[in-house]
């Protein structure tokens, strides 16, 4: 049997440095990645690899008083990126168990929603898997690899200076 060959019924959209350049959508990506460069002092190679990890970032605005800081990661992945507790279990390499009853008491602590204001840094879920707690593993993240003093460490997680040394001394020690 002989088959024919299908033409395709979609144009091709002819890619030239011309049209791509005068694209809205391109004006825009590009004005976006200037910003967020800028703002979060990023080289070229750190924005592209952050675009394509699908990395899940919890913003600093997010830490309070009220919640611990493994509380303010769960009631955030949970209420704004309305994640299922399996997958929060998954992204942050706890049991399910463990994510119930943290959600369960941040409803009690603080029922409201949280405020999603521009934040200071973003907390990547990843470094939960390092063998420290949660506390540990934010604060190292933020001392080693941002590059934070104890005081503004302090200041993004609403904690005292002096839990944040000992955390970290802790940290160092293991």
């Amino acid at each position: 049997m002989h088959r024919k060959n299908t033409e395709k019924t979609e144009k091709n959209i002819v890619l030239t440095s011309s049209n791509f350049d005068q694209d809205p959508e391109y004006k825009e990506l590009k004005k976006l990645y200037t910003s967020i460069k800028r703002k979060y002092k990023l080289t070229a190679t750190d924005v592209i690899s952050r675009l394509e990890e699908k990395e899940v970032l919890i913003p600093s605005c997010v830490f309070n008083e009220k919640l611990s800081v493994f509380e303010s990661m769960v009631k955030y992945l949970k209420e704004n990126l309305s994640l299922a507790n399996r997958e929060i279990a998954v992204l942050t390499f706890k049991s399910q168990k463990s994510i119930w009853q943290s959600y369960n008491s941040t409803k009690k602590k603080f029922p409201s929603l949280f405020e999603i204001k521009p934040s200071v840094c973003h907390i990547p879920v990843s470094i939960l898997k390092e063998p420290f707690t949660i506390l540990e593993a934010v604060v190292k993240y933020l001392k080693e690899d941002l590059k934070l003093s104890f005081h503004k460490i302090a200041v993004v997680l609403r904690r005292d200076d002096r839990t944040i040394w000992t955390v970290y001394d802790r940290v160092k020690r293991k």
